[in-house]
């Protein structure tokens, strides 16, 4: 498979997740004869359609609508045979779309073995104003004989979406990142890549993010106890297991949602909470012998805790499948929704004592230590809202699964099902590791050549706008008003003024362009900033987020090893110095904001933030001066001179002046880049103690930039198209 590059300012990460599905199924079966042989084959062909998506081998699309699905064709033969999946629809409309994606793991047509498996990646979209209803089917026949459809439609390949302007340059796609748009306020959808979902002409940037594993996140943090991940879902043995998802101490003072999608293990003889935070405060969902109740503590109320209560009549029929539990409290009424709908509620005006303990899934901790209550139950996932939701809400995003669609005031979504997202689904910030942006391979027109020995004075006017080209071909010598790369420090080739050079972060991996972590790298974790300042290469800790705090005081050393061994075959690494120059020269281009980026000046190191104001003095020690304010603030809080990135002040420090640049280009930490010079004699990086050779195996090359003086202020030593 082709190698994706993916890159961060300090650290990189890529996650690879995998799926699990329940599917639908249908048999198709086909008489086959093969003459022209001395023994003459009769019988019969057998095939079987599975997918998640797929009811009796069909599905239906609203107006309006595209969907992606995945079909999983299985041979049930013990010879091998050819296949191919089609598709029939009554009134077949020029605006229907099915084929399928260029990302699928196998082709609608081929050969199948004995008893294999074909997984076929499926997009469609119906841009009619009424519904149509598709059903997929299978036809066989033996390998040595033509295949022909009988009846049905064949299924071509259909594009993503690709912006002319990128001439081939768009970007790249793997199964473990997801597409995303962001908002102006900074909620994430996955994105439909087979409609507009960027626009670099418009400077609106490509953006993906990889999905956080919520169980493997709580578990580094030693917040699971026991409970154990299976099938999509967490398994608690209603003996010791729980897990922690903290949150103590929070005052929500009248409204609050909690939502949890459980199966329970068996019949309950004593009482079980699900999910909650009690101790003379708080409250939660809980089962006992005959009923599934929920309760708070409100501070209005003469006896403390107000409860609702659903009775089960059936528990055998009732654990036979999961079920969304949701309670609300809005400041007047406790309301107990099951599978969407509303089955008790009880009047109980006040407010929410605020409980001392953190909230437990699968038990309830009391604040002398001690934990009780364990349940034996399945969890796929949890959330925990700081409002109270109302009823289309809770219909929407709370029936059959969770799906959060409006992320407003939500504290904790906790996912164990390695979801598949929707297009346009929302996906909560709590499910989200880390941010990318998609820098297009480009050339660019060369606008200073001029020697330097050394920085002689500063200019305080706009610089000129960078010419781009995007584009897949490298440009040579041999081209007139083009120039062949040089890639060397110091040296010029051929280039001469107004030529235009593909850019040199584009040469040492090949491919499209690459993805460039959107934010400085965060420890995953930390909770102040001194918590991230660790010198380690736990690549499990990187985390490239807005609203994090910075990875500091780490050797280049660990920042490299943490970058290149947590994904190899991705080819994750720390940020080259001519990397960077890619990513600020496209700002300066006619593709980005063309201003100066604003800087980050939030002193406690918090990514994604801006400064109110452009400074006009220089940097002072780290000390808040008139006219270059920094100051310090929590997470997710704005200060007086600090904004952050989804605000207007903040787009002020994104490379397109937008929510969809690359953020923390200026100001935050300080940002280490792999340059190498051969003129040191003194190695402190700390990359020989870890690679012994890195300086001098050539596989090594590619992950640094070389130079030849330790004076960084002679630009004429420079790599041309690098951040010097």
């Amino acid at each position: 498979m082709k190698k994706k590059v993916i890159y961060s300012s300090l650290l990189i990460l890529a996650i690879i997740f995998v799926s699990t599905a329940y599917y639908s199924y249908a048999f198709f079966t086909h008489k086959l004869e093969e003459h022209g042989k001395l023994n003459i084959v009769v019988g019969t062909l057998n095939y079987q359609i599975e997918s998640k998506d797929l009811n009796n081998n069909q599905i239906t699309i609203p107006a309006n609508t595209t969907k992606e699905i995945v079909i999983i064709v299985t041979s049930l033969n013990t010879i091998a045979s050819k296949y191919e999946l089609f598709y029939e629809v009554e009134n077949k409309s020029t605006q229907l779309d099915i084929g399928y994606t260029s990302n699928t793991t196998d082709l609608p047509t081929g050969e199948i073995e004995t008893k294999g498996k074909k997984k076929i990646t499926i997009f469609i979209r119906n841009y009619s104003n009424q519904e149509q209803t598709i059903t997929f089917g299978v036809e066989g026949g033996l390998k040595n004989n033509n295949l022909a459809l009988k009846k049905g439609y064949h299924i071509s390949e259909i594009s993503y979406y690709a912006e002319n302007i990128l001439n081939g340059a768009n970007p790249e796609l793997t199964d473990n990142i997801v597409p995303v748009t962001i908002e102006d306020d900074g909620t994430v959808k996955k994105a439909n890549i087979y409609e507009p979902w960027y626009s670099y002409e418009s400077q609106e940037w490509a953006n993906s993010i990889v999905v956080r594993n919520s169980y493997d996140t709580l578990n580094s943090y030693g917040k699971v106890n026991g409970a154990k991940k299976e099938n999509g879902s967490v398994s608690f043995d209603g003996i010791d297991d729980y897990i922690d998802l903290g949150l103590e101490n929070y005052d929500f003072q009248n409204t609050i949602t909690l939502a949890i999608r459980v199966k329970i293990s068996e019949i309950p003889t004593k009482v079980g909470d699900f999910f909650g935070n009690w101790d003379g405060a708080g409250g939660g969902i809980s089962y006992t012998e005959n009923r599934i109740y929920s309760q708070f503590y409100i501070n209005n109320s003469s006896s403390g805790y107000k409860q609702v209560s659903y009775f089960i009549t059936n528990w055998e029929e009732f654990m036979k499948d999961y079920h969304t539990l949701v309670t609300t409290y809005d400041g007047n009424t406790i309301k107990l929704y099951i599978d969407g709908k509303v089955v008790v509620q009880n009047e109980a005006p006040g407010t929410i004592k605020t409980s001392p303990v953190a909230f437990a899934l699968g038990a309830d901790f009391d604040k002398s230590g001690s934990i009780i209550n364990y349940s034996n139950v399945n969890i796929e996932s949890a959330a925990i809202y700081d409002r109270a939701l109302d009823q289309d809400e809770i219909t929407k995003s709370f029936t059959d699964e969770i799906q959060i669609y409006n992320s407003e005031k939500l504290l904790i979504y906790e996912d164990f099902r390695e979801k598949e997202y929707e297009n346009n689904e929302v996906i909560p910030e709590d499910s989200i590791e880390s941010y990318f942006v998609w820098i297009p391979k480009y050339k660019y027109k060369l606008f200073n050549m001029e020697e330097y020995n050394s920085l002689t004075s500063f200019k305080t006017e706009k610089p000129p706008t960078i010419e781009v080209q995007f584009g897949l071909t490298n440009t040579s010598n041999s081209n007139n008003g083009e120039c062949t790369t040089p890639g060397v420090a110091g040296v010029t080739g051929s280039c001469k003024l107004n030529d235009y050079m593909t850019h040199p972060a584009f040469l040492a991996f090949g491919g499209k362009g690459f993805w460039v972590g959107k934010f400085e790298t965060g420890y995953e974790g930390a909770t102040k900033t001194s918590e991230a300042q660790i010198n380690s290469s736990e690549q499990d800790k990187i985390i490239i987020k807005p609203n994090v705090y910075s990875w500091r005081s780490i050797s280049i050393g660990n920042a490299f090893q943490a970058s290149y061994e947590y994904q190899k075959d991705l080819e994750s690494h720390m940020m080259k110095n001519t990397e960077w120059g890619a990513v600020a020269y496209l700002q300066h281009s006619k593709y980005g904001s063309q201003e100066s980026v604003r800087v980050n000046n939030n002193s406690s190191y918090i990514t994604g933030y801006a400064a109110t104001k452009e400074p006009t003095l220089g940097y002072n020690k780290g000390q808040d001066i008139e006219g270059n304010h920094i100051e310090g603030t929590e997470l997710h809080e704005n200060g007086t001179y600090t904004k952050m990135y989804n605000t207007i002040e903040g787009y002020h420090a994104s490379t397109t002046g937008n929510i969809t640049g690359v953020y923390d280009m200026s100001g935050g930490a300080w940002e280490y880049v792999m340059g190498y010079t051969t003129a040191g004699t003194n190695e402190q990086s700390g990359i020989t103690k870890i690679y012994p050779e890195f300086f001098t195996d050539d596989q090594w090359k590619k992950y640094y930039d070389s130079y030849e003086t330790t004076i960084n202020t002679q630009y004429n030593n420079r790599i041309l198209g690098d951040a010097t």
